[in-house]
């Protein structure tokens, strides 16, 4: 891998430059888009849950579905969603999730990476969210990262691709005055 440092003008030309480009075989693309629906059928774990003064807490939730349609056949199989909730009443309620997903099939598994999610009053806020998750098996050394919205299923709108998502950013000192 060759390591090129450079401007910000300079980098978004070098985007456009290599945008579509990639070493990819007639089988697998080097990233592919992808539509997909899950359901969530089945409570594996309720979890134990704790009634705070503010909050109702949700420990240790896994529920289990199927990928019901999917563009791609690498991304289907078994939906597994696990995590935990804190469900806030007043003022409005709100619930924010913590938690993560899985989709595995007899090639390999996507395992996506910690998340948090708010809805607000019954009804979903900043969506869609964007999930990344890493491959294993048969898709290790590839990434998806997806849109995700839940309206009664798990909607996923992403790519598929060879290689990891750009590393998390180095903090800057704040300027000083």
């Amino acid at each position: 891998m060759r390591v090129i440092s450079t401007s910000a003008a300079a980098a978004s030309v070098l985007v456009v430059a290599i945008t579509g480009a990639g070493v990819a075989t007639a089988e697998e693309p080097a990233f592919a888009e992808f539509q997909a629906r899950a359901t969530v059928d089945t409570v594996v774990e309720p979890g134990t849950v704790t009634f705070g003064d503010d909050a109702i807490e949700f420990r240790g939730v896994v529920d289990t579905g199927t990928v019901i349609e999917s563009s791609d056949p690498r991304f289907s199989g078994t939906f597994t969603w696990s995590g935990n909730r804190d469900q806030y009443s007043d003022p409005g309620g709100f619930v924010l999730w913590h938690g993560t997903m899985r989709v595995e099939n007899d090639e390999g598994a996507w395992q996506e990476e910690p998340n948090t999610w708010l809805l607000k009053s019954g009804r979903q806020l900043f969506w869609p969210v964007t999930s990344v998750l890493r491959g294993e098996g048969a898709y290790d050394g590839w990434s998806v990262v997806a849109h995700v919205v839940e309206d009664g299923q798990f909607v996923f709108d992403g790519v598929i691709f060879e290689g990891d998502p750009p590393p998390d950013p180095v903090a800057d000192e704040p300027p000083g005055d």
